[in-house]
């Protein structure tokens, strides 16, 4: 049994909750419910939830409600909650009309009501179900394949499928007795004082059931290989039987782990033996079809080659394995990333394959998607880039995306300063100009900007460039560190000096097209 709006709007505690989009979609089911205020927080949401919003990231603007809605129904959202009265007076009809075409209910939230009156009823209701269910626990087959999914994606989500399905207490912690994290029911903060002061943990682990007042507490380590420092999960339930159930299931899961490792070992041989191939050169078109016959080709496999030069390489990659994991990027299609790391030369070179559930266009918009997200997630992160030459559903095609690959790399490095991701599909036209002729191609205005210093005072070109790029003087002049007069100032200079309208699109995109040709060619001069 699962909670659905109608069952949610029913309760006595929200029945002034209102569906402004009538009976559509209140049969859907409830996973979750999340608070969301940004716009680009729909990124890092797993699907099912009821969102819930005071419309903040509207704004002034309407229409950017009907851009989230749209984001919401790319991740698989259940549901929305609006707050009115404080950022939208009324929820617009064109919303109402779209959320109704996707068969997505939009719950109109009153003013007084806080979050929590929302949330805390939910998960009663939720739990509730929950208990009744798992009155009689037994650990089935198909239970198994769901926490074995689950785990070999992470211990978090290994912990969220074990609550999921059994509604029992839960905590990750390490060798050393440190909670790395708990599911949040209650009883899962009395493992920790359980666990502290026991001798059992974790040199016994074979012999570890432990008692806190009427719970029996299991531990088992994590069955899944990790980098790092081991992990333990503990199960807390008031069933001791349970307990031995758990133990089974964890014993099946590390039989199922060692398996799964050894055949990735194999696998990750022979991608590394391939990926050697097509890096030196030297892979003929006979080793390219053996390696071919090696990998399931049920669906169409799309390949790709990205590099990563980083002082940490293996951090940027593990940055991107998580981000391949985003639900956005998986209902497009499923990737997998193989690696061969060069720590002298700070770089690595990554195979990516991707089986899309579409065409050429959905592999195209799932690398779009996948440079956004990478763009995103790499802030932070020791200073690094990452370039991927373009997807081909060919493997032949090999050598030319590991060579479009080098070619966004050493593009990206002289036209997008602090950018950290560089994509060929957006680089691929000033490719075809890097061995032009110079004489052949007018640069005029930049080189008079660039030559003649003394009548600026500043450097006219990055200002230039900032300016044009960010599309405004306010972000512009955050790039350049300068006070936005002062930005203001020196454009209108510029324009004076050059004799032209910096206020015309037309002027602007060839001004931008010359400053990045001029920087190829000066790159060229310069080694």
């Amino acid at each position: 049994m699962m909670v659905t709006y109608s069952m949610l709007l029913e309760l006595p505690a929200l029945r002034t909750l209102r569906a402004v989009t009538g009976q559509t979609g209140l049969d859907r089911e409830i996973k979750a419910i999340s608070i969301l205020d940004a716009p680009d927080s729909y990124k890092w949401l797993k699907g099912g939830e009821f969102i819930m919003t005071n419309a903040y990231l509207v704004g002034s603007d309407p229409k950017l409600l009907e851009l989230f809605l749209m984001n919401l129904f790319e991740v698989g959202v259940s549901g929305l909650g609006i707050k009115k009265g404080r950022f939208l007076k009324e929820i617009p009809e064109d919303v109402i009309l779209l959320a109704k075409k996707h068969q997505f209910p939009i719950i109109e939230i009153p003013y007084h009501f806080s979050w929590p009156d929302v949330i805390s009823v939910f998960y009663e209701l939720y739990f509730s179900i929950k208990d009744n269910e798992n009155t009689h626990i037994t650990i089935e087959s198909d239970h198994i394949k769901q926490v074995y999914k689950a785990g070999r994606i992470g211990s978090a989500q290994l912990m969220d499928k074990l609550t999921e399905l059994f509604n029992v207490p839960a905590a990750v912690l390490f060798n050393n007795k440190e909670i790395h994290m708990t599911n949040g029911l209650p009883g899962a903060s009395l493992i920790a004082g359980a666990l502290e002061s026991s001798t059992l943990f974790p040199e016994n682990m074979s012999n570890e059931v432990l008692k806190a007042d009427q719970y029996y507490i299991t531990v088992c380590e994590v069955p899944f290989f990790r980098e790092g420092q081991a992990e333990y999960l503990a199960v807390m339930s008031q069933n001791d039987s349970f307990s031995s159930e758990i133990r089974k299931m964890f014993q099946l899961l590390a039989d199922l782990g060692e398996r799964e490792n050894a055949i990735a070992a194999d696998k990750a041989q022979i991608y590394r033996k391939f990926m050697l191939g097509f890096i030196s050169g030297k892979i003929t078109s006979e080793e390219i079809q053996k390696f071919k016959g090696s990998r399931n080709e049920e669906d169409t496999v799309y390949t790709g080659v990205l590099l990563i030069h980083s002082k940490d390489t293996m951090a940027v990659y593990y940055t991107m394995a998580e981000t391949l994991k985003k639900a956005r990027l998986m209902k497009k299609g499923k990737a997998s990333s193989y690696i061969v790391e060069n720590a002298a030369k700070q770089e690595a070179v990554v195979m990516l394959e991707l089986r899309a559930k579409g065409d050429d266009e959905t592999a195209k918009e799932w690398q779009r998607m996948f440079f956004e997200d990478m763009e995103h997630d790499m802030e932070g992160l020791q200073k690094g880039t990452i370039s991927m030459g373009r997807l081909s559903p060919e493997l032949d095609d090999i050598f030319s995306c590991y060579w479009e690959a080098q070619e966004a790399h050493a593009i990206g490095q002289i036209l997008l300063e602090g950018r950290s991701c560089f994509s060929y599909q957006m680089l691929s036209p000033y490719s075809a100009l890097r061995n032009a002729n110079p004489a052949q191609i007018d640069l005029s205005y930049v080189e008079i900007l660039g030559e003649d210093q003394k009548g600026l005072s500043f450097d006219g070109i990055s200002t230039l460039e900032a300016y044009i790029e960010c599309d405004g003087y306010k972000k512009a002049a955050d790039k350049l560190y300068i006070h936005e007069n002062t930005l203001r100032y020196r454009i209108q200079k510029i324009s004076d000096f050059l004799h032209l309208d910096l206020n015309n699109p037309i002027v602007t995109h060839a001004l931008i097209s010359q400053i990045k040709l001029w920087k190829m060619m000066k790159s060229r001069k310069e080694p």
